[in-house]
């Protein structure tokens, strides 16, 4: 059980940090600006 939790925990934390840096790129490039 406690292992499923890590793992479901990991992947939440996984999915905000490359959401994170997907918004930090787009943000650094100056050619997205939507």
């Amino acid at each position: 059980m406690k292992a499923s939790i890590n793992l479901y925990a990991n992947g939440v934390m996984y999915s905000l940090a490359t959401s994170a840096m997907e918004r930090a790129l787009c943000r650094m490039d100056p050619i997205n600006d939507e």
